[in-house]
């Protein structure tokens, strides 16, 4: 982001748009509904003058979509995430596994290759998933039309991403479409969730 090329750690931010700035409140009322605004640091002991910075507006809501496949949760990634991984390790995104659900396709094939809680190096959990078998997937949409195609019983080839250090692994994981159904649920604007299963091709 412009932001994040023209910060630095540490900086120290003196004002907004010339105006003094010593609140964090005051600052949102500085920046809110601009998409630039004039900044000005302290940096090293000296005061620089970053010129116009591009704001970026994010929601408040969180998350509000989540895909259920092979006892994984699933759901786009964070945006703190980004700000967390650097644009290399991160690539062009991916699907973020928040959470394996115990006795789950998903936990029975760590646990059939012998994985244990120590051993992090395959663990999917927390990981993005890139490619589901050959198909790369950037968004849950596309996540679920490469899923889809995949039936009852056969196995599923998931390429992840570590975030840490932009390790790939892969995962394979048998579908169980009886127990463990592919499921999206979506947050509405009431605040309701609704969910509805996912049919797989015969």
């Amino acid at each position: 982001s412009n932001s994040y090329e023209k910060f630095e750690v540490n900086d120290i931010i003196l004002s907004i748009d010339d105006t003094p700035v010593s609140l964090v409140g005051d600052y949102k009322k500085l920046v809110d509904g601009k998409e630039t605004v004039k900044v000005s640091v302290l940096r090293s002991s000296k005061v620089i003058d970053l010129g116009q910075v591009r704001t970026t507006s994010f929601s408040a809501l969180g998350t509000t979509r989540i895909v259920e496949c092979c006892g994984l949760i699933l759901h786009d990634p964070h945006p703190a995430l980004l700000y967390l991984s650097s644009q290399d390790k991160f690539g062009k995104g991916g699907i973020y596994v928040a959470f394996k659900e115990g006795g789950s396709p998903a936990e029975q094939a760590e646990a059939k290759n012998g994985l244990h809680n120590s051993d992090e190096t395959n663990e999917i959990n927390s990981k993005l998933i890139t490619r589901v078998n050959e198909a790369k997937v950037t968004s849950l949409d596309e996540f679920l039309d490469a899923v889809v195609k995949c039936k009852h019983d056969e196995y599923v080839k998931f390429t992840t991403k570590n975030v840490d250090n932009g390790e790939l692994a892969v995962h394979n994981i048998r579908l169980d479409l009886e127990y463990w159904k592919t499921r999206d649920m979506s947050r509405m604007p009431s605040g309701e969730w609704v969910s509805k299963f996912i049919e797989h091709e015969k």
